[in-house]
């Protein structure tokens, strides 16, 4: 009896440390992306500039395994998901213009003008702060990731319809 009890006990021990093992999620972290070779996934183009890449982790459902897409544009990520509005965005990473550093998108701050190359032609830029801009050509107000969205439902136009509206401190 001393030995079924052992075995019973092991099992269930066995059992706890797999469900236990299956629970926990892994960090996510962005992606490295492998510039010059690697495409959008929301235009296909290759993706060659870090200064002005985004990207996201996305899941289909609830327990499904993260997926990352990368973006060439913070203006194709927000087409993507504009495209995309199934999926369950789990974080958002964007590029600093000045050190092409990740940033998490949900704290970065963002600049929207016709005069900025980026690759699709979005306009956006992302800096950790505000002062990130000033050794930009072009100042404005500065928006936060909410109000980005909101301007990301809306067709690119004049500053009104791209939904420039200045930070809330």
């Amino acid at each position: 009896m001393n030995r079924w009890f052992h075995k019973i006990f092991l099992c269930l021990i066995l059992v706890v440390l797999i469900v236990a093992g299956c629970d926990q999620q892994t960090a996510l972290v962005p992606p490295k992306i492998q510039y010059g070779m690697e495409t959008c996934a929301d235009c296909k183009m290759i993706i060659n500039d870090a200064h002005y890449a985004a990207a996201l982790a996305w899941r289909t459902g609830p327990g499904s395994p993260a997926q990352i897409s990368s973006f060439d544009d913070i203006g194709c990520l927000l087409s993507w998901r504009q495209h995309h509005p199934e999926v369950q965005v789990a974080a958002t990473w964007v590029k600093d213009v000045n050190t092409a550093q990740w940033l998490d998108a949900t704290s970065a701050i963002f600049l929207k003008s016709d005069q900025f190359s980026t690759p699709m032609g979005s306009g956006i830029v992302a800096g950790a702060t505000e002062s990130d801009f000033s050794t930009l050509p072009v100042h404005g107000p500065a928006l936060n990731w909410s109000n980005l969205l909101k301007a990301g439902k809306l067709k690119a136009g004049s500053p009104a319809e791209a939904g420039r509206e200045p930070m809330n401190h």
